[in-house]
């Protein structure tokens, strides 16, 4: 009952909030994982959640005008209102994409009519005005643009490969940001704690600063495709545990952190907590409950360490829960829309639910663990 009373405090000002694509693209993300959770674990959780958390309806809901503010280019949900401008976002309308397949994903698995525009006769009409004819073209003409139309640069002064060069986070300037890793996918850092902003023009750092949430995001998007990147799996595996050593350095005694890690000038924020806790129990889960990740033979765990950070999971769990208004607002997360202050903002409303359910399926696993003895890898 804990869950379904924490989702539903915490719902209304995730749904509500007034966001950016972006934005958009991590709310949807954090339904799905809710609904990712109830199909795995089945009735039992089912059973946990009332109305309004049908998340099917929801996150069809929160993806239909992505194709429908599609840019020629084709990336998702940037036009604006008006002349047809756009989000400058090159990456963050990717964020999106994962729930479109998945609707996609269902409507096939239950062997339901595909969309047309011309009847209404089928799970997820194409909405009125978009720019592609289902949900499944949207997302990969998205996905094509990604990967052939992609601003980029070379990695390194004279790198002529296209196997050298990282995307730009945006099409007015050609930078790398730490974000992407999560609205994208994983890519490789010499280093523990990550920078946030690299020119990729001048080859210089435009934010050279440790910023809390965009470790976070590092961490967060590592953890979520992790068994998904079997040919890099042990250096990526590797680079997460830096990146969570190097930033839990920095926890403070209140189990939050500054949003400039290492500057103790700047505030106290909220926001890396809950992403550092969801990363911790979807870590702990994947070495507990999941054979493919067991068989791989990463180097595991120590029991010191497991132990330590399923405390720090629930001690971050239980600093952030306590930032939590009595209108859901999970508040002093950095805040939109310029995330230079303590405020709210949409993603934290996200990673606070994604937090908790990341949190209920590892001690649903564990809890089955008990009752049928296995070994931690």
């Amino acid at each position: 009952m804990y869950l379904r009373r924490r989702l539903e405090v915490l719902f209304p000002p995730l749904i509500a909030a007034q966001r950016s694509p972006w934005e958009q693209g991590i709310c949807t993300q954090a339904l799905l994982e809710c609904h990712m959770l109830a199909e795995s674990i089945g009735n039992s959780v089912h059973a946990q959640f009332g109305a309004p958390f049908g998340f099917v309806p929801w996150l069809y809901a929160l993806a239909h005008d992505a194709p429908v503010r599609q840019g020629p280019d084709g990336r998702l949900a940037v036009l604006l209102n008006g002349d047809g401008k756009s989000d400058a976002g090159v990456l963050d309308p990717a964020c999106i994409g994962s729930t479109l397949y998945h609707l996609w994903s269902v409507q096939q698995k239950h062997r339901l009519p595909v969309a047309n525009v011309n009847t209404h006769e089928f799970a997820f009409p194409t909405p009125r005005g978009s720019a592609s004819p289902t949900l499944l073209d949207s997302v990969e003409r998205m996905l094509r643009y990604i990967l052939e139309e992609c601003p980029r640069a070379p990695v390194t002064r004279g790198a002529a490969s296209r196997d050298e060069q990282l995307l730009s986070h945006r099409i007015d300037v050609v930078e790398i940001w730490s974000d992407s890793v999560f609205m994208l996918s994983p890519f490789l850092t010499p280093s523990g704690e990550w920078s946030h902003i690299f020119d990729l023009t001048s080859y210089q750092f435009k934010r050279k600063s440790f910023w809390g949430v965009g470790n976070g995001w590092v961490c967060c998007g590592i953890i979520r495709v992790l068994l998904t990147t079997a040919p890099l799996l042990r250096k990526v595996y590797h680079i997460l545990l830096r990146t969570i050593r190097g930033c839990l350095v920095y926890i403070l005694p209140s189990h939050l952190f500054r949003d400039v890690l290492d500057d103790p000038a700047s505030f106290e924020e909220a926001n890396l907590s809950q992403m550092l806790s969801y990363t911790l129990y979807r870590l702990l889960d994947l070495h507990q409950a999941y054979p493919a990740f067991k068989a791989v033979g990463l180097s595991p765990l120590t029991d010191r360490e497991r132990e330590d950070w399923e405390e720090l999971a629930q001690a971050m769990q239980r600093a952030t829960e306590a930032k939590t208004d009595l209108w859901g607002f999970v508040r002093e997360v950095c805040g939109s829309p310029r995330f230079n202050s303590p405020g709210t903002a949409a993603e934290g409303q996200a990673w606070a639910m994604m937090m908790e359910v990341a949190r209920a399926e590892y001690l649903w696993h564990k809890s089955q663990q008990i009752l049928t003895p296995g070994t931690w890898n």
